[in-house]
């Protein structure tokens, strides 16, 4: 898969998920979904449910058979747990699912 191949479905701007503000890019952070049933498409929706209020994001969730960025790579996303990885690392979230 190249980076042209990632299905771009960005989240509209908001404070609590996708702040607009601009990403110094110096670092690659990555997680596990650790939610065996999930794929690219329901964790990037999950962004975007009303049922979810948490104030976390990321930029790309990859899973089998796509990925799908959901903020741009140039911006920031709540994903790290620190302001320092926030500002500086692009997230990625690997979904568990055979897809």
């Amino acid at each position: 898969m190249k980076y042209k191949d990632i299905l771009k479905d960005y989240i509209p701007s908001s404070r609590s998920k996708r702040p607009g503000t601009k990403l110094e890019f110096k670092w690659i952070t990555v997680h596990n979904t650790g939610n065996p049933k999930s794929t690219a498409r329901n964790e990037r929706d999950w962004l975007t449910n009303s049922e979810n209020t948490r104030s976390a994001s990321w930029h790309i969730a990859v899973d089998s058979k796509q990925a799908i960025e959901a903020i741009p790579l140039n911006e920031v996303a709540w994903h790290a747990g620190t302001s320092e990885g926030n500002n500086t690392s692009i997230g990625i979230e690997i979904c568990d699912s055979a897809g």
